[in-house]
């Protein structure tokens, strides 16, 4: 459900996952996602829920959204999508505020193997109070086909508050039931390494994170396809 919402336009089956992750080794910075794709008339809705933190600092998410496919001459489509999120958070001996966020994607194939896509998230301005103003992220960035096989992405990322970050991906299918995944960052600099087992109906993936100073963060998610 972080995701650019566009690309749930490509999903051909229904899906639900699972996902828990812990930042930095530190049990107060876990987070845990449930969410389930639906594609239905034309269109793919989806919906989810995530936690951040523990007992005395609490952030919760709930989001809905749809995407859809529109074709572009006898080959190409554009992919569009929209997320509604509600935020919540709750601080000890400070109470808790709510707000919602509207994120907004797209990506278009420009070439056989490339396509090109871009990611604004809070588009309406929400904030949790008048001084708090909630992230405001635009990425945009291409995807290349090398082969069968293997996928290469970039992107340029901007928080209206940080600088403007580069990241990069590959995937990889090694073996007919696993996927090879890897990514760099800059600004903070880090990496990331992941792999996913696919039986069947059935995807079980693990990655962790390397922050440069703050150390590695594991995952986990478990998604069904149906």
């Amino acid at each position: 459900m972080h995701v650019n919402p566009a690309s749930w336009a490509a999903l051909d089956s229904r899906a639900a996952s699972v996902y828990g992750g812990q930042m930095y080794g530190l049990p107060e910075l876990r987070h845990g996602a449930l969410s389930i794709h639906w594609p239905q008339w034309g269109h793919t809705f989806s919906a989810g829920s995530s936690t951040f933190g523990f007992e005395d600092y609490r952030e919760t998410y709930l989001s809905v959204g749809v995407a859809r496919a529109i074709r572009l001459g006898t080959t190409r489509r554009l992919h569009v999508g929209a997320t509604a999120r509600y935020y919540h958070v709750g601080v000890s001996r400070f109470g808790s505020a709510q707000t919602v966020g509207v994120h907004l994607g797209a990506i278009m194939q420009v070439l056989p193997l490339i396509h090109v896509g871009a990611h604004a998230t809070n588009v309406n301005q929400p904030a949790w109070t008048t001084d708090a103003p909630l992230p405001r992220t635009l990425s945009i960035g291409a995807a290349y086909d090398v082969s069968e096989r293997v996928d290469l992405s970039a992107d340029l990322f901007k928080d209206l508050d940080f600088p403007l970050r580069f990241r990069s991906g590959i995937e990889a299918n090694v073996l007919p039931i696993l996927v090879f995944r890897g990514g760099m960052q800059t600004a903070p600099s880090e990496f990331a390494l992941g792999l996913e087992l696919q039986r069947g109906a059935l995807h079980l993936g693990v990655a962790a994170e390397q922050h440069w100073e703050l150390g590695w963060s594991p995952a986990a998610d478990i998604r069904v396809l149906w």
